[in-house]
């Protein structure tokens, strides 16, 4: 089974308690098709585009970013 992942990400610090996660996912791997069970291969080419901010401004967040995430 011949399976592979490639990982392009860029994080990048806006201002104070606020990061931006920029790049893609490439990952290609075999699996059974829930159908038939014929093996199939499965190819996912994914964007990814996340806002990390402080935990402490999640309740004050006013912003209408669709893709948001707190750490803490």
């Amino acid at each position: 089974m011949t399976s592979s992942l490639k990982v392009n990400l860029e994080i990048s610090k806006i201002s104070a308690g606020i990061l931006v996660c920029k790049g893609n996912l490439i990952c290609e791997f075999k699996d059974k098709c829930q159908n038939c069970l014929a093996e199939t291969i499965i190819f996912i080419d994914s964007e990814v585009n996340v806002t990390l901010k402080d935990i402490k401004e999640m309740h004050s967040d006013s912003s209408n970013d669709s893709q948001v995430h707190y750490k803490s």
